[in-house]
């Protein structure tokens, strides 16, 4: 696996430290400074470096802010790319760059930031992010991945043209004044009939690009601190340009034991096995049932149907392929 650090250098002015990128007959974007590790090296060396090679500035490297992993660096290839906080410390711009793919080097402030031409899309989103300038949108919906006895809940029903059995998360919109883990409380007990808590998983919120027809991790954020009233979300889903609401999932316990409520006419209850399982298969419900998978139906249900994942279950797979730890079993 491919695994590199990038510095995001901001100065005592709000400016941010952007290197003009591109290969031969690739069209040139800004990106922000780094590369890939080489052999001996840690991350935080390898940040200094890489802001030297292409920038000319030496740097005091501070905390990971965010890991990317969902833009294709190297074509086919798994790949961890670590974003450290970093400030200059010394220097003047200029290249060194041994690969010859750094143009140009300068400071951008958050409105040029919004306008400047991106080699990654996804670092674009990152800077405006951290420099405050592009919040998320206001949450409309909420859920959990609730684990009960190493078991997630997720809800069944028939799609909208009834050719498939949607998989979907327990959560749902937000209520008038109501917060987003309030909603996501009061959805799992209609759904599910389940009491939840938080699990505050503390180190990392993953994010995800809504929009598309499958919903795609692009890495993950120092998830906020503090023992506040509201969790942090284990995953935030926002669309690219920011015109659509955002919905977030949080990781919730719980000892009850889910059976469909009201709002749900069924639930499958999947070990980290049937996550990949669904999402690697096309199975039936039927077909789901006899490999010994748990589904609890309020309504009868069609078995020969076919089990459709949505968004989050997809996501979850991905999360699951990065943190194991957090579905044993």
């Amino acid at each position: 696996m491919w695994v590199g650090a990038a510095g995001l250098c901001v100065n005592e002015r709000g400016r941010v430290l952007l290197v003009l990128q591109g290969g031969p007959g690739q069209d040139k974007g800004w990106a922000i400074p780094g590369g890939g590790v080489q052999p001996g090296e840690t991350l935080e060396d390898c940040c200094r470096r890489e802001v030297w090679e292409e920038t000319g500035y030496r740097v005091c490297v501070h905390r990971k802010v965010h890991v990317k992993t969902g833009s294709p660096l190297i074509p086919g290839g798994r790949f961890e790319l670590y974003v450290f906080e970093a400030v200059t410390s010394g220097g003047e711009p200029s290249l060194h760059d041994p690969d010859g793919l750094i143009h140009d080097v300068r400071w951008f402030d958050a409105a040029e930031v919004g306008t400047a031409p991106f080699m990654f899309p996804e670092d674009q989103d990152l800077v405006l992010r951290y420099l405050g300038a592009a919040p998320d949108p206001p949450i409309a919906t909420a859920g959990a991945y609730v684990v009960v006895d190493q078991r997630i809940p997720f809800v069944i029903g028939p799609t909208a043209d009834g050719v498939a059995l949607a998989i979907v998360r327990v959560g749902g919109h937000r209520q008038e004044g109501e917060s987003a883990w309030d909603c996501v409380r009061r959805k799992a007990f209609e759904e599910a009939g389940i009491r939840i808590n938080p699990v505050r998983h503390a180190r990392w919120t993953y994010r995800a690009i809504a929009g598309t027809p499958q919903p795609v991790l692009v890495g993950r954020d120092l998830a906020p601190g503090g023992e506040g009233r509201e969790p942090p979300p284990l995953l935030v889903m926002a669309r690219r340009d920011r015109t659509q609401p955002t919905s977030v999932m949080y990781l919730a316990i719980s000892r009850d034991e889910p059976v469909p409520g009201p709002e749900a006419k069924g639930l499958v209850l999947l070990r980290r096995s049937d996550v990949v399982l669904l999402c690697d298969q096309t199975l039936t419900l039927r077909q789901f049932a006899e490999m010994g998978g748990t589904a609890k139906l309020r309504e009868p249900l069609e078995p020969s149907l076919p089990l459709w994942p949505f968004g989050q279950l997809r996501l979850l797979r991905d999360i699951l392929a990065d943190c194991p730890s957090l579905l044993p079993g």
